[in-house]
């Protein structure tokens, strides 16, 4: 065996050892990941199952080795002498997928949707569609495509986690449909992992029922479709988000220029719907028949668009703007105030508005930059700094949890916070604060680990510019 041999060897087991040390820290950023793209897609109603996974240490190892006998062969081919492994970073690179995370799709056609959602949460220097026919393994050529799924390599946003170490990790994402994914998975056992005795003629036998996938992805879709027209009168509340994001496709489609227009955060607007006691497709539609979202430069979607510059509204705000502040009628915070037991002087009630009203920023709004600049404007970013660092600290949670009384800077802090929100002249954020406000009153609980994720960067954020 040559020196380089050697050499790439004991690479491959040096990165072994050190693969088993930060084992935790793989498995910690792919639960991460996984946790990250579950809750944003079902926020966008992208109705789907998320999986992750780190590699097995003893698979990855034989796939090391196998690797490597293939790099050697190719070097050779090519007159390259007998190239290997240099160091740790070339296994790195060689083995993309060490951390992996699955998104399978029920309905194909939100893959644009996804791939949105996926440049807006995390930082994606590649991808790449797979769709070839794969004939390595098949005698004859086959007809239909075999894996379908796009891929993307991804590293969390810088910021975004108190844990550096999270940001340094490779994670391959993979996009598919739900039917593709049961075929990939019966193929991958057969042919390539070859775990179940295969002949050609099960390879035929698999090729004719990939074709059959295509029909099965598009008659689902037709299937959600064919629900949403059918339940418009329906009185029935909507038993989930997904069931709601139907509907909202469906009207969204009856103005022309919006083909192909997503809703936005239809979690939010579930919520909302469940607070005010308009979660029926009958309700919604009924108030749906007087907004007008047509781009249209008179329409009430773009004059109230232009009052949110230089945020983007997106449909599913604009449909909340105006359940919240109707077009002719009073704001709905203001009447329910009234039949509610909280009250402005309630501290509990002060810190849950806040911390939801935080959490409604960074979920309703994008790029943070945006929104952050448009909240501290004409505000001391110092002082702002100091009291969002208090929000980030055990204090608020444990108050709210009735464990712990507030000290006078407490209260300060609380104030300034309460004011910042609540004497707002800018209209979104005037609109997230009365959007907190009913969610609070209406029994909504704060998700302080969602708190903390929108603190840490805006914290980084009021660093740099004070």
């Amino acid at each position: 065996m040559s020196s380089t041999a050697d050499n790439s060897i004991n690479i491959i087991n040096e990165f072994m050892k050190t693969y088993e040390k930060e084992k935790e820290i793989y498995e910690l950023a792919a639960q991460q990941a996984e946790d990250l793209c579950r809750g944003v897609l079902k926020r966008e109603s992208v109705e789907c199952m998320v999986t992750s996974r780190v590699k097995d240490s003893h698979s990855l190892e034989k796939k090391l080795h196998a690797r490597l006998k293939k790099r050697q062969e190719m070097a050779f081919s090519a007159g390259e002498g007998n190239k290997g492994y240099n160091n740790i970073d070339d296994i790195r690179s060689d083995i993309a997928d060490l951390i992996g995370v699955r998104i399978a799709l029920y309905m194909s056609r939100q893959k644009p949707q996804v791939e949105k959602v996926l440049r807006r949460e995390f930082e994606v220097p590649w991808n790449q569609s797979l769709g070839e026919q794969d004939t390595s393994l098949a005698t004859q050529p086959r007809l239909f495509p075999g894996y379908c799924a796009d891929h993307y390599r991804v590293f969390f946003k810088p910021g975004s986690h108190q844990d550096d170490n999270l940001g340094k990790r490779m994670i391959e994402i993979q996009v598919v449909s739900v039917l593709r994914h049961v075929w990939a998975e019966i193929q991958h056992d057969m042919v390539y992992k070859q775990l179940i005795p295969t002949t050609e003629e099960d390879k035929r036998i698999l090729d004719a029922l990939s074709s059959l996938i295509y029909t099965g992805d598009f008659v689902l879709g037709q299937l959600f479709d064919s629900q949403a027209v059918r339940n418009k009168s329906d009185g029935k509340p909507y038993t989930s988000v997904f069931q709601l994001g139907n509907s909202l496709t469906q009207w969204i489609g009856n103005f022309s220029e919006r083909q192909g227009d997503k809703p936005g955060d239809v979690q939010s607007l579930f919520r909302l719907l469940r607070a005010v006691d308009m979660d029926t497709p009958k309700a919604l539609w009924g108030a749906l028949k007087d907004m007008d979202i047509s781009r249209s430069r008179t329409s009430d979607y773009m004059a109230l668009a232009r009052q949110y510059e230089p945020l983007h509204l997106s449909i599913s705000n604009y449909i909340m703007h105006r359940i919240i502040w109707p077009r002719h009628g009073q704001c709905v915070v203001q009447s329910m105030k009234h039949s509610e037991q909280h009250t402005d002087n309630d501290d509990r009630y002060k810190i849950s508005v806040v911390a939801n009203a935080f959490i409604l920023l960074d979920q309703l709004f994008y790029p943070p930059s945006g929104w952050t600049h448009l909240l501290y404007s004409e505000q001391d970013l110092k002082r702002q700094k100091e009291v969002a660092e208090w929000m980030s600290t055990s204090k608020p949670w444990r108050h709210c949890h009735g464990r712990i009384p507030l000290h006078q800077a407490d209260q300060e802090n609380v104030n300034e916070l309460w004011a910042c929100f609540n004497e707002h002249d800018k209209e979104p954020i005037r609109f997230v604060f009365h959007l907190s406000q009913i969610l609070v009153l209406k029994g909504s609980l704060t998700d302080w680990s969602l708190l903390s994720r929108v603190l840490y960067p805006l914290i980084n954020a009021l660093e740099l510019c004070s």
